[in-house]
C-alpha cells in the first residue's frame, strides 16, 4: 500500500519594522504564530529601503530595512528551532501602493510553490505590514493560491478575555471572492490603459510636478477605468475629494453625476437615515418616505469621505452594500437592490481602527481593493508653485481681479512653511495674502502675514515633548537640524554657496561640517 505524502506547512508574511526591531521574538506577531503552529517553512517579504534611517524619540536605531537587519531577524527567528526560515526581498516604490505589492507577493508565492511538486499547505499572517499589504495576503489566499488566514492577538487581549491559549488564531473571512475576479478585472481594461494617455481632462485639477503625487495621479487612472472600489488614504486637506471627483469623471460611470457625503457631518442617529433613507413612521418626525443617497447614486458612484467616522451599525449595513448590492431603509422590512460604486476617504489608520474594535474587519478588507495614499504637502514640496499659480488664477475670475504672481521671496516662504492642513490650509492662505495685496506681485512678508499661526501649531511636536527621560536632547536637536539641512539641499539643489546663506552660516565650509557630522556627506577627499 503505497504511503500517502505529507503535506508541507508553508507560512507567508511580510515582514515589517515592529518585527525587525522586536527585543523579544517569542513575543512578536511572527515568532508568535511559528510557536502556535506547527510550519515546515516561514517566508517572509521584506521592503527593501537601505537609505532609509528609522529614528525614534531622536535616537537613531540604524537602517532597519537592509540586508544585514534582515539576515540578523532570521537567525534570531531560526534560533526559536521553530522552522525554516526564507526572506524574500523586494523593492517597492511604498508599502501602500496596492498595484506594487499584489504582483510581487503573488509572484513569490508562486516561485515557492513551484519550487515544492509535493502537497503544500498555504498560510498567511495578517498580523505584520501596511494595511495593502494585508488586503493583499486576503485576495490571494481567496482567488489564486487558496490558504489559511491567521492573526496574532497581542497579550493585552489575552488578558482581558482570560484566555490560557497563545494568541494567534484563524480569521474566517465572512465573504467569497470568486477565483476569477481579480484575473478578469484586470485582463478586461488593461489594454484600454495602456493605450490611454496619463494626463487626460479629468486629472487637470490635480497640478503636480512631484514623484509622489505623480505615482498617485497614475493609480488614479487605473481605479477610473476599473470598476472597483477605491479607498482613498490621506491626511485632513490633501485633497482626497479632487482625487475621488477624477476618478469618477474619467470612468464608465462618469454620466452620472457623483454623490457625496461626509460620514462625520451629521448625528450618528441621523447619517443611517442620510444613506439608506427611511420610511413614513419609521420614527417620529417621519412624516414622508425619504430617498437615501444610496438610492440617488444607482448606477453611478457615491463618495463615503472620512469612512472612519461611520458608527458600527452604520457601518453593518455599509457592508452589505458592498457583500450583497443591497439597502434597507429605516423602517422597511425588504431589501432593496442597488447598483453603486463606492470611493471611500479617511484620514485615519483604519488597520488600528480594527484591532481597537472601532471598524469592522470585514468591512475594511471589503473597502481595501484599490488603495490609493496621497502625500501631505511636506512631503511634496515640488506641488506648491503648480498649485498657487492655479489657486490664484481660480481666484481672480471668483473675485473679477487681475492675476497675482509670486516674488521669488514668497516662492521661498511658501516652500518653507509645513502646511499642517495640507492644500487646504495653502488655498486660504493665498486667498488672503490676494485679497489683502494691494499690488500684483505677492512678497514674502504678505505671505507670512497671511499665514494663521494658531498655539497648538506653534507648539510643535519637538517643542512639545514631555520631560520623562523617554529622549536625549542631543538627539532631538540632531533630529531637527537633519531635518532642514535636508530640505534646504534640495530646495538649493545642492547649492552649498546658496544653502549657507539661506541658513545664516557664514561660508559653506561650514554648512559642509554639519552634514559630514550628521551623516548626510561622506568625509573630504584625501588628495
Amino acid at each position: 500500500m503505497a504511503k500517502l505524502e505529507t503535506s508541507r506547512r508553508v507560512l507567508f508574511s511580510w515582514l515589517g519594522e515592529a518585527e525587525l526591531l522586536s527585543k523579544d521574538l517569542e513575543q512578536s506577531g511572527i515568532g508568535r504564530a511559528v510557536r502556535a503552529r506547527k510550519f515546515h517553512e516561514v517566508h517572509l517579504l521584506a521592503n527593501v529601503d537601505p537609505d532609509r534611517e528609522v529614528v525614534k524619540n531622536g535616537v537613531s536605531l540604524g537602517k532597519v530595512y537592509s540586508r544585514p537587519f534582515f539576515q540578523k531577524y532570521k537567525e534570531r527567528l531560526e534560533a526559536l528551532k521553530a522552522a525554516k526560515v526564507f526572506i524574500h526581498e523586494c523593492t517597492l516604490t511604498s508599502p501602500t501602493h496596492f498595484s506594487e505589492i499584489f504582483p510581487i507577493a503573488a509572484e513569490q508565492v508562486g516561485k515557492v510553490l513551484a519550487a515544492r511538486p509535493g502537497p503544500v499547505e498555504l498560510t498567511y499572517h495578517l498580523s505584520s505590514g501596511t494595511a495593502p499589504m494585508i488586503a493583499v495576503w486576503v485576495l490571494i489566499a481567496q482567488t489564486r493560491y487558496k490558504g489559511e488566514l491567521i492573526e496574532t492577538r497581542f497579550p493585552e487581549n489575552v488578558r482581558r478575555k482570560k484566555e490560557k491559549t497563545l494568541a494567534v488564531e484563524t480569521v474566517d473571512m465572512p465573504f467569497e471572492i470568486s477565483a476569477d475576479f481579480l484575473p478578469e478585472l484586470i485582463r478586461k481594461t488593461d489594454q484600454a490603459i495602456a493605450s490611454r494617455p496619463l494626463e487626460t481632462p479629468t486629472f487637470d485639477e490635480i497640478k503636480h510636478r512631484s514623484p509622489k503625487t505623480r505615482e498617485a495621479v497614475r493609480l488614479a487612472h487605473l481605479a477610473a477605468q476599473r470598476d472597483a472600489t477605491v479607498l482613498l488614504l490621506g491626511e485632513s486637506g490633501v485633497g482626497k475629494e479632487l482625487f475621488a471627483r477624477a476618478i469618477q469623471a474619467a470612468s464608465p460611470r462618469r454620466d452620472k453625476e457623483m454623490v457625496v457625503f461626509n460620514c462625520g457631518a451629521l448625528p450618528e442617529n441621523l447619517v443611517e437615515s442620510e444613506l439608506f433613507g427611511f420610511r413614513k413612521g419609521a420614527f417620529t418626525g417621519a412624516t414622508a418616505d425619504k430617498v437615501g443617497l444610496f438610492r440617488v447614486a444607482d448606477g453611478g458612484t457615491i463618495f463615503l469621505d472620512e469612512v472612519g467616522e461611520l458608527t458600527l451599525p452604520a457601518q453593518t449595513r455599509l457592508l452589505r452594500v458592498l457583500q450583497q448590492g443591497e439597502i434597507q431603509p429605516v423602517g422597511a422590512t425588504r431589501m432593496e437592490r442597488v447598483n453603486v460604486r463606492i470611493i471611500a476617504a479617511t484620514n485615519r489608520n483604519l488597520l488600528d481602527e480594527v484591532r481597537n474594535g472601532r471598524f469592522r474587519e470585514d468591512l475594511f478588507f471589503r473597502l481595501a481593493v484599490m488603495v490609493i495614499s496621497i502625500p501631505p504637502l511636506r512631503e511634496r514640496e515640488e506641488d506648491v508653485i503648480p498649485i498657487t499659480e492655479h489657486v490664484f488664477a481660480k481666484l481672480a475670475t471668483k473675485f473679477g481681479m487681475t492675476k497675482k504672481h509670486l516674488a521669488p521671496d514668497a516662492k521661498n516662504a511658501l516652500r518653507a512653511h509645513p502646511w499642517p492642513g495640507n492644500v487646504r490650509e495653502l488655498e486660504n492662505v493665498l486667498t488672503r495674502a490676494m485679497l489683502w495685496s494691494e499690488h500684483d506681485r505677492i512678497s514674502g512678508e504678505d505671505l507670512r502675514r497671511a499665514i494663521l499661526v494658531f498655539p497648538e501649531q506653534a507648539r510643535s511636536s519637538v517643542l512639545g515633548r514631555p520631560i520623562d527621560g523617554s529622549w536625549r536632547l542631543e538627539g532631538l536637536l540632531d533630529e531637527v537640524s537633519r531635518h532642514y539641512l535636508e530640505r534646504v539641499m534640495e530646495l538649493t539643489r545642492g547649492n552649498k554657496t546658496e544653502a549657507a546663506c539661506l541658513l545664516g552660516f557664514n561660508n559653506y565650509q561650514t554648512l559642509s561640517n554639519w552634514l559630514r557630522r550628521l551623516g548626510l556627506e561622506g568625509p573630504p577627499e584625501v588628495p
